[in-house]
């Protein structure tokens, strides 16, 4: 769950930066459970802020049975804020 993600990343990362790679890696690879069985409501969306930068991540299972995951992060533009009220707010993608 996203707990767990949380907690990898507090203990491997010191920076944001960091954290949001470890978390996606580690849900790709180790799979994510949402809170909620159902694929519909089983992701989470959070802000990951360290002294430098402030990011959004969001994660959803890959498939019904949570062996992956999908997930995505998105910088802060330091002049911009975020609201992030559990839900996902991404809205385009650039690589």
């Amino acid at each position: 769950d996203v707990r767990e993600l949380s907690l990898i990343a507090m203990e491997r990362c010191a920076t944001a930066r960091c954290a949001v790679r470890e978390m996606g890696a580690a849900a790709e690879r180790y799979g994510y459970y949402g809170a909620d069985s159902s694929l519909i409501e089983a992701g989470e969306a959070l802000t990951v802020v360290d002294d430098e930068d402030a990011w959004v991540f969001h994660v959803l299972a890959n498939d019904e049975d949570g062996r992956s995951a999908v997930w995505a992060a998105q910088r802060l533009d330091p002049a911009h804020v975020a609201v992030v009220a559990n839900q996902f707010v991404i809205g385009e993608l650039v690589a």
